[in-house]
């Protein structure tokens, strides 16, 4: 089995600006993609090795001037007790709300 859905996604509002085609401008895209490989490099492989490969996924999404809602998508509270958990410890230095937001497939849809 293969997981092929991108499990950790960033949505950024603070620095929001388009091109002249109305595109996001790439200084944006540059803050977006570092901020997406941020939350990965942090919480992939602890979440993965805790409880699973295949069956969640977050959402951080900036509120700015207060950190970050962090929507978890996983098969139980239990897992979403551990996914918290993983956030906090491995990004103390960033205040989050979490959500418990159903399972993958409600992710997915």
């Amino acid at each position: 089995m293969t997981t092929d859905f991108i499990k950790v996604r960033a949505h950024l509002n603070t620095g929001l600006k388009f091109d002249s085609s109305g595109n996001f401008a790439q200084d944006f895209r540059n803050s977006l993609y570092d901020q997406d490989e941020n939350f990965r490099s942090k919480v992939i492989v602890p979440i993965n090795e805790s409880v699973g490969l295949h069956n969640w996924a977050i959402d951080f999404i900036e509120f700015p001037g207060d950190g970050f809602l962090a929507d978890i998508f996983t098969d139980s509270q239990q897992n979403f007790n551990k996914i918290k958990s993983i956030i906090q410890d491995r990004i103390p230095d960033i205040k989050f709300e979490f959500f418990f937001k159903g399972t993958v497939s409600d992710y997915l849809a």
